[in-house]
């Protein structure tokens, strides 16, 4: 039987395919796997675990995840792509889920998901919505995001300055699901599971950090190039209030 979804899981180095192996890919009838392992400091063995029928692994010498979301884009062969992270793990009943769900939405070109968390659960809207009009709070992750390939593929490009090994180290999905519904694409969140990580998101991770300023004005700057500068500044305001009430607090 055809393959009706492929799961598209990207990597890098010898402990991210590691992290790979040690996570659940169910072999399910109608699913195949890509892994796009990225090896920069030269090739290495492929673990035997990963040498089954329904996986690929195709490998490069590039850096950054969104390099290698585009290089896994470009050779998916399924007509329904899910991308997922090497530390994310996906169930049987997941994985149909996210094909019925693209069957009962045949006119959207993107499907946005959940994944389950026990340590960073993260807070989705309980309903759905078209992705133009998103609900407030909702971001986006990278093993929630689902597409019909030949509406995406060749037509819309993960921006390589955003996300992990990029200059600014978040907002890579965001900006891809920005570009293409500004390009004619339809998409819309549908609250169904799709996998499970239990690590914190980039986002969370990043939340602190010095950059995360510098990486908002940068996504503000792609999505709002005549208005960004205000738009930062009534954002970077907001976050320091926050702070100093948390702080005030005892947080």
């Amino acid at each position: 039987m055809e393959a009706k979804l492929e799961v598209m899981i990207c990597t890098i180095g010898a402990e991210g395919i590691r992290r790979v192996v040690e996570c659940a890919h169910p072999q399910v009838e109608g699913v195949t796997y890509l892994v796009a392992w990225q090896l920069p400091e030269g090739d290495a063995e492929l673990p035997q675990e990963l040498r089954r029928p329904d996986f690929r692994v195709v490998t490069s010498h590039t850096r950054g995840v969104a390099a290698n979301r585009n290089i896994a884009l470009h050779y998916a062969s399924a007509p329904l792509l899910l991308f997922s992270d090497d530390d994310t793990s996906n169930s049987p009943t997941q994985l149909l889920s996210a094909i019925d769900a693209f069957s009962r939405y045949p006119d959207e070109d993107m499907l946005m998901f959940e994944f389950e968390s026990a340590g960073y659960p993260k807070k989705y809207p309980s309903h759905g919505f078209p992705l133009d009009s998103p609900a407030k709070g909702y971001y986006i992750g990278g093993p929630e995001m689902g597409f019909r390939r030949e509406a995406v593929r060749g037509k819309v490009f993960f921006n390589e300055n955003f996300g992990i090994g990029s200059p600014f180290p978040s907002g890579e999905e965001g900006i891809f699901v920005w570009d293409a519904l500004r390009g004619g694409l339809r998409g819309r969140f549908v609250p169904v599971p799709v996998g499970r990580h239990d690590g914190s998101s980039t986002a969370q991770r990043n939340a602190h950090a010095d950059s995360f300023i510098a990486t908002k004005g940068a996504i503000m700057l792609h999505f709002h190039p005549l208005t960004w500068p205000l738009r930062l500044a009534t954002h970077t305001y907001r976050y320091a209030r926050a702070e100093r009430s948390r702080g005030a607090m005892g947080y």
